[in-house]
């Protein structure tokens, strides 16, 4: 963008090229009202344009009078009638009106009458000085060492230059707000902390084996014993091998076997002993004795039965089962792995400075599967269990600049943050008390404020003076953190330059 400078009555040569060293553009307009006595000499106009020339500064003059107009464009200077015309133009020619095309130069006729005038002056003046007493020669030599005095005092002022590093005063800010991450936010607001979070989902399967804790009995060998057999009829009869005899006293009777063909004599009341073994496997068949009084089939019409000792040897061997407990198990087995899993997936999906709150994550059960029943006989427990997870995934750049405004508003007075050294930290996250969405979770930024330092008004008072005085004076105006370094080129220069332009200052404000 052009730089636009208006000169006014207090501007001279010198103001001018102050101006135009610090107008930091590559296109300066000039601005030279009716009333500003300076750049209407064409010395003045040959200066500006040289300097700005050594700069590489593309500079304009803008005057609403023809003769300043003409002054300059003679000089090399493109002109205009306004500053408007003047940004308008993409490349600048000296040309007398801003509205038309470029013409080679030709002087203007009151120029040429100006030359021809001054060459017969020229004439006369080498006719006089024939004729001028001795003395005039010793007072031209006079003249000319008066201006190599001049020249070689404005050489001490141009040519010297300086170079200045300041390290200006710094406080440490630390600050630390709870962040709250709204699914409903479109952008960051300081004042509540909320900033924008968005919801994702993933799903995941898992399986997962547990051992087994409970215990069941399972039947290894049958009880068995011997029965009496009373004969109820006077004619003898024979008890088949098979015949089964039960008991009646419980709700559920226990059924017995005879292993062998018992002859039971004739008469009312004989009696004859067999042996029997329970029809079933384990301890039911474990009886007491004349619990056995029932007999089965045609045979119950001839004999009664009963068992005078008890029968034994029905047995039960313990082996592991599913107790509901190892479903519980499972289940909180299997969930952190779900929940890695679950996380692994969402962060693969992040986009750059993207993250996510762990604490935010919830699932839905979609599938449970054992491969086991409760009391099922079993060594181990295996549960398949399919989720469907949701978690809320924040942007690293919104929480940053959240706690970057908030070390902002910390910072003392006319102090700035130094973005070098900036550090930001996330601590752990928690759901928002009365609400299922909103999550919070501290940020700490952690950095240094600089002082803001006026260097043009401190530069200014500095010129001309000594290294030691001019470091004195820049302690006194400028919140500094150490001494300055001042460098003088040549280094033999006891003085720093009289032109501010020629002092460069560098600010490091991370010392």
């Amino acid at each position: 963008m052009d730089a636009i400078i208006e000169l006014d009555e207090h501007d001279d040569i010198h103001t001018v090229r102050d101006r135009l060293a610090t107008a930091n553009s590559p296109r300066v307009i000039l601005v030279v009202p009716w009333d500003a006595p300076v750049l209407r000499q064409t010395v003045d106009l040959h200066i500006v344009r040289r300097f700005a020339g050594a700069h590489h500064i593309e500079v304009a003059i803008v005057s609403p009078e023809g003769e300043v107009r003409t002054t300059a464009h003679e000089a090399g200077l493109p002109v205009f009638r306004s500053a408007e015309a003047a940004q308008r133009k993409t490349r600048w020619h000296a040309s007398p009106e801003d509205d038309e095309e470029e013409k080679p130069w030709q002087p203007s006729a009151r120029k040429t009458r100006e030359a021809r005038r001054a060459a017969v002056e020229r004439d006369q003046s080498d006719v006089q000085v024939s004729r001028r007493h001795p003395a005039w020669r010793i007072l031209k030599y006079a003249l000319v060492l008066i201006v190599l005095v001049v020249l070689a005092g404005a050489a001490l002022v141009i040519i010297p230059q300086a170079e200045i590093t300041l390290v200006p005063s710094s406080a440490r800010i630390i600050v630390t707000i709870n962040v709250i991450a709204d699914p409903e936010a479109t952008e960051i607001d300081p004042i509540t902390a909320h900033v924008p979070a968005t919801q994702i989902t993933t799903i995941v399967r898992n399986l997962i084996t547990v051992p087994t804790t409970g215990k069941r009995g399972v039947p290894e060998s049958r009880a068995g014993g011997n029965v009496i057999f009373v004969n109820q009829l006077n004619t003898p009869f024979t008890v088949g091998k098979g015949t089964a005899v039960r008991t009646t006293a419980s709700s559920q009777a226990t059924r017995f076997i005879l292993t062998e063909d018992v002859p039971v004599p004739g008469g009312i009341g004989a009696q004859a002993q067999g042996r029997v073994e329970a029809v079933e496997l384990g301890g039911t068949g474990n009886v007491p004795a004349n619990f056995i009084n029932e007999v089965e089939g045609v045979a119950a019409l001839a004999v009664r039965v009963s068992n005078p000792e008890p029968l034994t040897g029905g047995g039960e061997r313990e082996v592991p089962a599913v107790a509901s407990e190892d479903r519980d198990t499972a289940r909180e087995a299997i969930k952190p792995g779900l929940r890695e899993t679950a996380l692994q997936q969402v962060q693969a999906e992040l986009g750059p400075g993207e993250f996510v709150i762990a604490e935010s994550l919830s699932g839905t059960i979609l599938e449970e599967t054992f491969d086991h029943e409760i009391t099922e006989q079993a060594d181990q427990l295996s549960l398949l269990m399919r989720v469907e997870y949701t978690v809320v995934k924040v942007s690293s750049e919104d929480a940053n600049r959240l706690v970057f405004m908030a070390m902002q508003n910390q910072a003392p007075e006319n102090y700035e943050l130094i973005p070098e050294g900036l550090s930001f930290q996330r601590g752990g996250a928690a759901p928002v008390e009365g609400s299922d969405t909103l999550f919070q979770f501290a940020m700490q930024g952690v950095g240094y404020a600089a002082a803001d330092l006026d260097i043009a008004r401190a530069t200014r008072r500095i010129t001309g003076k000594s290294i030691a005085e001019a470091s004195d004076l820049l302690k006194q105006a400028l919140p500094l953190k150490s001494d300055p370094v001042i460098t003088v080129t040549p280094d033999w220069f006891p003085w720093l330059p009289w032109l501010s332009i020629r002092i460069q200052t560098d600010v490091n404000p991370a010392g």
